[in-house]
């Protein structure tokens, strides 16, 4: 690394040095050496004050594996001395079981195996044992540890049956990561060498693993626990010890005097006098853990007297080896005899409706708990009560197996509500049956649950009560997702899919109901590494139910499940590793196949729904290379209406909405290709999603409102680039539907929805940072915070194609951030921009994504031009290497596919060439030719009447490449120059139409330095050009003396004030402007009076909102009053100084001010927010 680097240069080139270098590419010799190079250059760069890029180069480093262990200690060494060591924070256990007692020796034993570096997994005497104790023991020494013995902190992690795969574990290494302390960015996760790095260095770390089923399911943990770290697996397997290398201790039964404490323990009422008894029962469940906590809890129910009978009963039930003689167990479960004894011993002393409760556990999912409501809707129609019989006698109901039973017994079975079935869970609790949870839900043991569900099967009660528990869930689903609260049952997805699979073993119709009130849950919540399984859930679901479906011979039957299969392959083709194309093209043919059978004579609502969905896939097709976008698009459209047909107001209206809302989606692709006519597209999707709206309300459909919001928000925003529209009132109006849809659309219950609103906030506030009156500054960091929001759930592992679009926009306000801000380091913003392009390329490909992966070389392109300005880079490589990006774009972003965003990069690589045509050894003639095509080609599609500003914007580069073609030897020097003022005169109009001023102030500029040029042709060719007379203020331009200094003041007070964002430079800047409006010499300013005024009145805004944030509302009104003096008619000027008014408490002249506005702008949203904030204040005084 040179020595002549500067501190933020030193930085990048460090950072792309781990990031491009260190990561197994070097040897070892040239990782020390690097190591040492980097040491000396981190100690010179202590130096400079660092808050973002020296974190940003730990987490690196600590992403790299083997080699880097090395370098570790120095790079951690380096953070802590940079952002302190305050954040890591000391995991501590959970709190200790309380029923936990004795196990002295074991415990002792157990922690000699626990040298620093060893694994060592506590097994049962015989493989496959349950309930032995292995958690309570683990659990308790995990609580016993003190700091002295563990300083780098505790931490257990529960796992369970249901943890099987590795991919598993990724959440769990961020939860460990932010129980030592550890703040995650945004969107960011934690390797298991990030976790290992960051536990490193802070003493021994002791980290439990709890009931572990597959070794190669933990490894990741494993792998993120230091070198000085202690690993405690427990585990039913003896392979797990074995493939995970560890000392084994095989954890036996309890000894007698411990099985005796743990009895004294569960029954409060024994003395020492009942020891005796109490040691007869511990031998007859030969000390059994889990056995004697269900014996002693149970007997602890009985009176002393009954105690002999008691454990004499229990001897001879485990004496008879099966105490539940025949029972059909679970496959993947053994009996054990002791525990099988305890619970004979319980369930007989239970009545037969307690029985019939216990029972119907078996029902729920292993290793899945479940809620009180729901263990009392199971039993809603299954719960009995001991009914008295003719003679006086207690009759005990059988449980209903079948329709004419349940039938007869129908006066029996009482409805239950929460209170009665929380005693009843209660009870079983109690007695040692169940595990009351710290979240209010319930859980059953994994051997518990075996027994219930092989009574239930003995009692003839399984098909029965499974049913039942289907139906429950399957309809709980249903509410839920009828509602657009599919949220609400995230918590009991395990049940969920627990019914499905009993239904679709039992119940075809359910399973497919099943599938189908569940595919929104499986989609919003796909967020997350571990999460994604949903969406697996739902692929798999819908294969298997298409497999059955062709068996049967139902074609009603099958064309449901064909639209099943359909919706889940177009979802599971934006998961990574899967061919997207190959996806959607596979799910067409089954859409094509179902609309064989549902037809509009056969099924007609079932037949627009596939028309609907058919159209929703058909826009997603639009976007593969290979495909007619616009001929796919139009597709759409037609299946939309023909889904219109018979979903209409009248006979679905909520269906209806949901197409109107997809048509609207149609049109806005549609509007920017070739050959439409953008504007009345844009508008008949505006009417679309209004239409939508009719029906989508709030209040019966949420989520769906929410998502025709965030479209409409979408179409406002484009809206507002049509000339007559008014562009501010338009975006802010876009946002305003952005916020509504966030009202709905959060974290908790649409997670993907949620990151997909904040995107699209995103790109809103930074279109609305570029707006007169605007604090530019806080919108363009608004935005940056609503991308780094969005990221949050938008994953590259769960859903690639979002992440990338969000890299991508944050890409382009960090370039943003960099040119426009003050204090901001604009090299490290733009490598950072940079940094974020190459994080969206990752995917998007042009196979996948082909558009998306134009604009992101688009905006690459135009991020290498402006790094190409930075001192100590290769200029001419940076901009040859932007070219090639702009090359990369054009394979696919064509007049066909793109019209607009292909006239973008025309104009974009334009300017490139432009600039190349500077540097020595180009061809400077041959570059501004092909330059000059460029901008040609670009003005084809950037029109007035459908992009005035871009257009302008295009104009102008001409106009200034035009100039330079005048001073080329060879060129027609006259025809150059009368083409480069009219360019330039195009652009300047068009910006003054579209008030965007500061726009208009660059081009009037240009405009006088190409008058300046001309110099004696000038009023020819002004002439030439039969716009009217030469303005007065372009005349101007060659102003007197002190009237150019007077303007030149000015000037740079507003390009100050722009920077600063200070209310004493923006009210310099305005008084200077005053001076220039009342100097003698006016006339010969540049512009038209008119638009003067409309400067001044920004100027004197943007003062008044600054003024207004730093609480200083008596200037700030004198501001408004200023702005408003020079734009009368101005409704924005009026909300403004209403605003002040009411914080200040004059609350009558702010509804002057309101009433004013609303007559010039009538309906505007913030007036409505204005008169609520008036009545809210006078009400507070």
């Amino acid at each position: 690394l040179p020595n002549t680097l500067d501190d933020a240069e030193l930085l990048t080139a460090l950072y792309k040095y781990f990031a491009n270098d260190w990561r197994g590419k070097m040897t070892d010799a040239q990782i020390e050496t690097a190591a040492r190079d980097y040491r000396d250059c981190l100690d010179r760069a202590l130096a400079r004050k660092c808050d973002q890029l020296l974190p940003t180069l730990f987490r690196v480093a600590i992403e790299t594996r083997d080699g880097m262990r090395e370098i570790r200690p120095l790079v951690k060494e380096m953070h802590e001395r940079v952002v302190g060591t305050s954040s890591w924070q000391r995991p501590t256990a959970p709190r200790d079981n309380p029923g936990f007692v004795g196990r002295a020796k074991e415990l002792d034993a157990v922690r000699k195996l626990l040298a620093p570096g060893t694994r060592t997994a506590i097994t049962a005497t015989v493989q496959g044992e349950a309930g032995i104790g292995k958690t309570w023991l683990a659990h308790h020494l995990a609580c016993e540890w003190t700091h002295a013995e563990f300083p780098g902190g505790v931490i257990v992690q529960e796992l369970g049956s249901m943890h099987r795969r590795a991919d598993q574990c990724d959440a769990i290494l961020d939860a460990w990561g932010r129980r030592a302390g550890y703040r995650l960015a945004e969107g960011q996760h934690l390797s298991s060498d990030d976790v290992r790095g960051w536990l490193d260095g802070h003493g021994a770390l002791f980290v439990l693993l709890d009931d572990v089923w597959d070794a190669d399911a933990i490894q990741p943990l494993l792998d993120a626990i230091p070198a000085n770290g202690v690993a405690l697996i427990t585990t039913r397997k003896a392979s797990v010890a074995r493939d995970t290398n560890s000392a084994v201790y095989p954890l036996d039964l309890l000894s007698p005097d411990d099985a005796l404490a743990l009895l004294r323990d569960r029954i409060a009422q024994a003395t020492d006098a009942d020891v005796p008894r109490l040691r007869e029962l511990a031998a007859a469940v030969e000390c059994h853990a889990l056995a004697l906590d269900i014996a002693g809890k149970n007997l602890a129910r009985w009176q002393k007297s009954r105690w002999q009978d008691q454990v004499e009963k229990l001897a001879r039930l485990v004496r008879a080896g099966q105490a539940f003689g025949e029972l059909p167990f679970p496959t993947d479960e053994e009996r054990e005899s002791r525990v099988e004894a305890a619970l004979k011993f319980s369930y007989d002393e239970l009545d037969e409706p307690a029985r019939v409760r216990f029972r119907a556990l078996g029902a729920f999912a292993p290793d899945a708990s479940f809620s009180t409501e729901f263990f009392a809707l199971l039993l809603s129609l299954r719960a009995v009560s001991a009914k008295q019989s003719p003679t006086g006698q207690a009759e005990t109901p059988a449980l209903a197996n079948d329709a004419s039973v349940a039938s007869s017994q129908s006066a029996l079975l009482a409805m239950t509500d929460h209170d009665q079935a929380l005693g009843w869970l209660t009870d079983l609790w109690e007695r040692g049956l169940l595990t009351a949870r710290d979240d209010e839900r319930w859980q059953h043991h994994l051997i518990v649950r075996a027994y219930a569900l092989a009574l239930l099967r003995k009692a003839n009660e399984e098909e029965a009560t499974r049913r039942k528990h289907a139906e429950i869930f399957s309809r709980a689903m249903e509410k839920a997702n009828d509602a657009q609260k599919y949220y609400e049952m995230f918590a009991d997805y395990a049940q969920v899919r627990h019914a499905f699979e009993w239904a679709i073993e039992h119940d075809f119709e359910m399973a497919q109901d099943i599938a189908a009130n569940a595919e929104n849950l499986q989609a919003q919540f796909a967020h997350s590494r571990t999460q994604i399984r949903l969406v697996r859930d739902n692929d798999d679901w819908s294969r298997r139910l298409l497999e059955l479906a062709r068996n049967q011979k139902d074609e009603q039957v099958l064309a449901r499940a064909l639209g099943t299969r359909a919706n889940a392959l177009s979802r599971v083709a934006d998961l990574p590793g899967e061919d997207r194309g190959a996806r959607l093209r596979e799910s067409l043919v089954c859409f094509a196949e179902a609309l064989r059978f549902w037809t509009p004579e056969t099924a007609p609502l079932d037949y627009a729904m596939t028309q609907n969905n058919r159209g929703l896939l058909l826009s997603e097709l639009a976007t593969l290379p290979g495909e007619d976008r616009a001929a796919r698009l139009r597709e759409s459209l037609v299946c939309y209406a023909e889904a219109l047909r018979f979903w209409t107001p009248d006979t679905a209206p909520l269906a209806y909405a949901a197409t109107q809302n997809n048509r609207g989606n149609s049109l806005r692709e549609l509007a920017n290709l070739p050959g439409e006519d953008r504007t009345a597209r844009l508008r008949e999707s505006l009417v679309c999603y209004a239409e939508a709206l009719r029906f989508r309300q709030p209040d019966t459909a949420p989520l769906d409102y929410a998502m025709t919001q965030n479209n409409r928000g979408t179409i406002l925003r484009d809206l507002a680039t049509l000339p007559g529209e008014d562009r501010a009132a338009r975006l802010r109006e876009s946002l305003s539907a952005y916020n509504e849809a966030l009202r709905f659309r959060q974290p908790d219950t649409a997670p993907l929805g949620y990151a997909t609103t904040q995107n699209n906030r995103g790109i809103i506030l930074s279109d609305l940072a570029t707006l007169p009156g605007e604090d530019r500054a806080a919108r363009l960091r608004e935005s940056l915070s609503a991308y780094n929001e969005a990221l949050r759930f938008r994953q590259p592992d769960t859903a690639p194609l979002d992440y990338a679009m969000t890299q991508n926009n944050r890409g382009t306000i960090l370039s943003d951030l960099a040119n426009l801000l003050p204090g901001e380091d604009r090299a490290a913003r733009l490598r950072e921009s940079l940094s974020a392009y190459d994080e969206a390329l990752r995917f998007r490909q042009p196979d996948t994504a082909p558009l998306d992966y134009a604009m992101t070389q688009n905006n690459r392109g135009s991020i290498l031009g402006e790094l190409a300005t930075l001192p100590g880079e290769d200029r001419a490589a940076r901009l040859r290497e932007s070219l090639v990006c702009y090359a990369e774009a054009l394979r696919f972003w064509t007049p066909d596919t793109a019209p607009l965003d292909y006239a973008m990069t025309q104009n974009n690589r334009g300017n490139r060439l432009s600039e190349l045509a500077t540097l020595p050894g180009e061809d400077r003639a041959a570059r501004l030719r092909e330059s000059l095509v460029c901008y040609a080609e670009a003005l084809r599609f950037r029109q007035p009447d459908t992009a005035p500003l871009d257009y302008a914007a295009t104009q102008t580069n001409l106009s200034i490449l035009l100039a330079e073609f005048a001073k080329t030897p060879g060129e027609n020097r006259r025809a150059r120059l009368l083409e480069s003022l009219g360019a330039c005169y195009t652009a300047l109009q068009m910006f003054l139409q579209q008030n965007h001023i500061t726009y208009a102030r660059r081009a009037a500029q240009n405009l006088h330095n190409i008058s300046e040029q001309c110099g004696d042709l000038f009023p020819a060719l002004w002439a030439e050009l039969n716009v009217g007379d030469v303005p007065a203020w372009l005349q101007g331009m060659r102003m007197p003396d002190a009237l150019r200094e007077l303007f030149e003041k000015f000037s740079a007070a507003r390009e100050a004030a722009e920077q600063t964002e200070t209310g004493d430079a923006w009210r310099a800047a305005a008084q200077l402007g005053e001076e220039l409006l009342a100097h003698p010499d006016a006339a010969r300013l540049p512009y038209t009076p008119d638009a003067w005024h409309a400067e001044l009145a920004n100027v004197w805004n943007h003062a008044g909102i600054v003024l207004c944030n730093a609480n200083n509302f008596a200037d700030a009104l004198t501001a408004f009053a200023n702005a408003i003096r020079h734009q009368a008619g101005n409704a924005m000027l009026h909300r403004n100084r209403a605003s002040a008014l009411i914080d200040l408490g004059h609350f009558d002249a702010a509804e002057q001010d309101i009433a004013r506005a609303e007559e010039l702008e009538p309906g505007h949203a913030r007036l409505a927010e204005l008169r609520a904030e008036v009545a809210s204040k006078r009400g507070e005084n």
